[in-house]
């Protein structure tokens, strides 16, 4: 069974754990049970799944790549130094090196 709890403060408060959930993207009473069952909000990275998007739209093309070059037998080297530079920085983003 829910309950509610009534709590009363002062603007200055209630602006500043508004804003708090504004910058999480979660509503203000949300934040306040993080808060109070927690004691602190653990701030998930979205942009995890954003880059795990692009590295598979990345995949997606050395694929398309490998495919016209088995079927052509033929590679420009330039083309292949670049898959080479593409994949030691794949390298690096999966052991967690973003220095590039």
């Amino acid at each position: 069974m829910r309950k509610f709890l009534k709590v009363g403060m002062n603007e200055e408060l209630y602006n500043s754990l508004q804003f708090n959930a504004n910058c999480l993207n979660i509503t203000l009473s949300k934040y306040c049970r993080e808060v109070l069952e927690n004691g602190y909000i653990v701030k998930s990275n979205n942009d995890y799944g954003l880059v795990l998007y692009h590295l598979n739209k990345i995949g997606n093309n050395i694929n398309q790549i490998a495919r016209f070059t088995n079927a052509n037998k033929s590679l420009d080297i330039q083309i292949y130094n670049l898959l080479l530079e593409i994949d030691d920085y794949l390298k690096e983003l999966s052991n967690g090196n973003n220095s590039k």
